[in-house]
């Protein structure tokens, strides 16, 4: 899903779009690094970070891009963490070629970060949760298939 809002700066109407999906990261004090992996593909692509109070927004160009992909998440901090192995949330065409966002999961998942400085660290583990947003269906980006 898109969003737009149109504004009028110096007598001219600028229109900014931005996607509906956003990563929000709830933990007290932690920040999430989220990326994105293209289907059948191992390399992942780092999108920037969510911290508490300032949500990461999917960028509308990821979907159009490319005809699949999902969003994989590792913390951030002083420790590092390799990507999820699993996709948390992920883009896909419908049969009209619209690109939808599907969560992997129904209402929670957890997904394993393993520590990449020692094999003795135990990984952690990000708990994540799907939100209703409310989405204009009118707002939605029609992509024609590649």
């Amino acid at each position: 899903p898109v969003l737009w809002q149109v504004e009028l700066k110096d007598n001219r109407r600028v229109l900014t779009l931005s996607s509906a999906i956003q990563v929000v990261s709830a933990g007290l004090n932690t920040s999430v690094e989220v990326g994105y992996r293209k289907k059948n593909s191992r390399v992942t692509e780092s999108l920037g970070c969510s911290t508490p109070g300032s949500p990461l927004f999917v960028p509308i160009w990821l979907s159009i891009r490319y005809s699949s992909v999902s969003i994989v998440l590792r913390p951030t901090g002083a420790e590092t963490y390799d990507w999820c192995e699993e996709g948390v949330i992920t883009s896909d065409r419908n049969e009209r070629g619209v690109a939808i966002w599907l969560p992997c999961f129904s209402k929670f998942l957890a997904v394993s970060c393993k520590s990449t400085a020692s094999k003795n660290h135990q990984p952690l583990f990000l708990l994540c949760q799907t939100a209703p947003v409310a989405v204009n269906t009118n707002s939605l980006l029609k992509i024609d298939k590649d």
